[in-house]
C-alpha cells in the first residue's frame, strides 16, 4: 500500500514585553555585500557547499561584554547608573572610574548560515540566490537572504541529500536608552535604559530524496539604523512530488530558541541628593556626592541571573511518499514591534 503524506506547519515565536529584547546593532563605517546567483541542470554528481560566519560588536570582538562607563559595582551583583552625567568628572577625579571603559554597554551578534547539498546518480535542476549585506537594514529587508529551488529524479539508486541552517545570536549589556539608538519615546516604558539580554535562535531543514522537488528560503535581520526595528529570522520549506507522483524520501525542519532577558528597577532621587534605597549599598567615598536621579540594575538587569528565560524547540519530520510538506517559521524580538 502506498502512503501519501501532506504536512502544513506554521510556527511563530515573538519576544517582547517585560524587557527590551534584542536591540539589534548598527553597521560599522565600512560595509560589504556578497551576492551569489547559481543555476544548473546536470546528470551525475552535483555538490554545493556554503558556510557564512559573521560576528559584529559595538566594541572589540572578544569573550567579554563591557559594561557602560557610567556604572559602579556596589556588591551583590548590583550596578548603579546615573542619568546625570555631570558627576562623571567627580568620579574620575576620585579614581572610581577607569580610563579605558566604554561610555555605553557593549553588544555583540554572531550569525551563521550554512548549506550542504549533494546529488548523485540522477538528474537535478538547481537554482540559488544568496546575499549578505553588512549595512543597516529596515524591516522588510534582510542582512542575510537565501532562496533555493531543486528538482531531482533518479532510477531508484540516486539520492538528493541537502541541509541548511540559519542561526542568529545576540547578547548585550544594559545601556542608557539614548545609547541604544532608540527614537521611539514610548518603547522604553518608564525606564531610562535597556536591560541586558542574551538571545539565540536557530532554524533550518534537511532532506533525503530519491525523487521530488524542494524550495527553501532563509532570511535574517539584525543590523539596523535604530533599535526600534526588531531583530527577525525567517525560514520556509516546501517539498512536493513531480507531476502526479509524490516525493519519495524524508524531510525534516526545525526551530529552536534560547531567550534570556533582564529587567531593571527605577529608583528616583527625592530632592537634592536624597536617594531612596539603603545607604549601605553606596561605596563610602561616594556618599557625599550629589547623585540626583539614579537607576539601579539588579540581577538580570546588569549581571547575574536573567529576569525571563524562554526555551523553545520544535521539529517536524516526514518520510515515505510525500505529497506535500510545507513549513513556515518566523522569529521576531524587539522593544517596538
Amino acid at each position: 500500500m502506498r502512503r501519501w503524506l501532506v504536512i502544513l506547519v506554521v510556527a511563530f515565536l515573538l519576544a517582547s514585553g517585560i524587557a527590551w529584547a534584542d536591540t539589534g546593532i548598527g553597521q560599522v563605517p565600512e560595509t560589504q555585500n556578497i551576492r551569489i546567483s547559481c543555476s544548473l541542470s546536470s546528470t551525475g554528481v552535483m555538490k554545493e557547499d556554503q558556510e557564512l560566519t559573521w560576528m559584529i560588536s559595538t566594541g572589540v570582538l572578544d569573550s567579554e561584554l563591557s559594561p557602560p562607563l557610567v556604572t559602579i559595582p556596589v556588591g551583590n551583583g548590583l550596578y548603579i547608573y546615573w542619568v546625570d552625567n555631570t558627576i562623571l568628572d567627580q568620579l574620575f577625579s576620585q579614581g572610581v572610574l577607569g580610563a579605558n571603559q566604554m561610555p555605553w554597554g557593549e553588544t555583540q551578534y554572531t550569525v551563521g548560515h550554512s548549506e550542504q547539498t549533494t546529488a548523485r546518480e540522477g538528474s537535478i535542476d538547481y537554482d540559488k540566490e544568496f546575499s549578505a549585506d553588512t549595512s543597516n537594514k529596515a524591516p522588510g529587508t534582510s542582512n542575510i537572504e537565501s532562496v533555493r529551488g531543486m528538482t531531482f529524479t533518479s532510477d531508484s539508486i540516486g539520492r538528493l541529500v541537502s541541509s541548511e541552517n540559519l542561526v542568529i545570536g545576540g547578547a548585550g549589556q544594559f545601556n542608557p536608552v539614548n545609547e541604544t539608538r532608540s527614537i521611539c519615546p514610548f518603547g522604553s516604558a518608564s525606564m531610562g535604559f535597556s536591560p541586558a539580554f542574551c538571545n539565540k535562535v536557530e532554524m533550518g531543514s534537511s532532506l533525503d530524496l530519491a525523487e521530488g522537488s524542494a524550495r527553501t528560503s532563509a532570511a535574517g535581520l539584525f543590523v539596523t539604523p535604530t533599535s526600534d526595528y526588531p531583530v527577525s529570522a525567517d525560514y520556509a520549506i516546501r517539498v512536493n512530488g513531480i507531476g502526479d507522483l509524490p516525493a519519495d524520501g524524508s524531510v525534516s525542519a526545525y526551530m529552536q530558541a534560547q531567550l534570556r532577558e533582564g529587567r531593571s528597577v527605577d529608583i528616583l532621587g527625592m530632592g537634592n541628593g536624597v536617594i531612596v534605597f539603603p545607604p549601605d549599598l553606596w561605596p563610602e567615598d561616594l556618599t557625599d556626592l550629589n547623585m540626583g536621579t539614579v537607576y539601579i540594575l539588579a540581577g538580570g538587569g546588569g549581571i547575574g541571573s536573567p529576569s525571563s528565560e524562554l526555551f523553545y524547540e520544535e521539529r517536524t519530520t516526514a518520510s515515505g511518499l510525500i505529497t506535500s510538506f510545507v513549513k513556515d517559521m518566523h522569529y521576531e524580538s524587539g522593544a517596538v514591534r
